[in-house]
């Protein structure tokens, strides 16, 4: 119901600016083949000018590209990287990509 409507709920402390931060991991599970709503809420809550988005996401069926498209078009004028898919990864895994 929230996804039909593009409900934006409330999300409790905020940070009041993303200042100190040039990089950030958003992590989420992937909700109905997007975001959940509350991340939309987060990012339409800043403008991310000069700072690099690395989305992670979580799932049973989907991977991480059926919600870049939600992350880049309301993270306003943020860098938004291809992002990994956790489903499934292993140690090595994880560690491999971080290198990158």
């Amino acid at each position: 119901m929230e996804k039909t409507f593009s409900s934006r709920p409330d999300v409790v402390d905020l940070p009041e600016n993303l200042d100190k931060y040039d990089t950030i991991y958003l992590c989420y599970p992937v909700w109905w083949f997007d975001v959940p709503m509350a991340v939309n809420t987060f990012l339409e809550n800043y403008d991310f000018d000069g700072k690099t988005i690395i989305p992670v996401s979580s799932a049973i069926d989907n991977d991480i590209t059926t919600t870049l498209d939600s992350v880049k078009n309301n993270a306003k004028n943020a860098k938004v990287t291809d992002g990994f898919t956790a489903n499934n990864a292993t140690k090595a895994d994880i560690v491999s990509w971080l290198k990158k």
